[in-house]
């Protein structure tokens, strides 16, 4: 009976031990494993962008022309007529053509230069009772050609404009405005020409710092005799 005791307890303390791990177990589960997370792949890393070109068209240059071969004494005839033309047509702010010059200020300069050159060019030019010169219209034509480059100028609409003598009276002294200017050297311009930067000034102003106004004016070169003298071509407003 001692026996029998002995092996039921044996028995129980088996059985009590071996449901005791179970409850152990169930308790604390052991964690499932998650499956090893897949990266995705990476993307290759991209190239280094090519930083834009940074080279711009380079800016039109104006094209460089030569300077026609002028001595001393050539330059200092074309610096008078340079000086006529700015005092007269400087406050010409842009012209592209000399066709579209005031006729009655190309009559003006033309009579005023006629009379200036008359001993180069061999005019002699009668007066009438009131002392005014009278310049034949042919000559007057020949100066714009000259000086102009306009075929077949004439402005008998003028007053004074005399249609029976074929003249226009001109009376000394009048030259136009004087204008406050300062000139560049002399650069190189189409067909063996010459052009110059001008500022205008204030009348008055001598420390030629502040312009009211800039322009480009060019010209051809021509000759008389020998003699240069300057064409107006174009006024430019810079």
């Amino acid at each position: 009976m001692k026996r029998f005791l002995t092996g039921t307890l044996c028995v129980l303390l088996i059985l009590s031990l071996a449901l005791s791990g179970c409850a152990s177990r169930e308790a604390s589960p052991v964690p499932e494993e998650e499956p090893a997370s897949q990266s995705e792949p990476e993307e290759p890393a991209s190239e280094p962008e090519e930083p834009e070109s940074q080279s711009s068209e380079p800016d039109e240059q104006e094209p460089e022309y030569p300077l026609p071969e002028l001595t001393d004494a050539d330059m200092k005839l074309i610096n008078q007529s340079l000086s006529q033309f700015l005092n007269y047509f400087g406050g010409t702010e842009s012209l592209s053509s000399t066709s579209e010059l005031d006729p009655d200020r190309v009559l003006f300069f033309c009579q005023m230069e006629a009379f200036r050159m008359k001993d180069l060019l061999g005019y002699f030019f009668d007066q009438d009772d009131k002392g005014n010169y009278l310049i034949p219209d042919t000559v007057i034509d020949d100066m714009a050609q000259r000086l102009f480059g306009i075929e077949g100028f004439s402005f008998t609409e003028s007053p004074r404009y005399d249609p029976d003598m074929q003249t226009y009276g001109y009376t000394l002294g009048y030259e136009g405005e004087l204008q406050n200017f300062a000139t560049s050297e002399p650069k190189g311009a189409p067909d063996g020409g010459v052009a110059y930067d001008v500022d205008f000034f204030e009348e008055g102003d001598t420390s030629f710092l502040t312009p009211v106004r800039a322009s480009l004016f060019t010209f051809r070169v021509n000759r008389l005799n020998g003699m240069p003298f300057l064409q107006l071509v174009s006024i430019e407003a810079k």
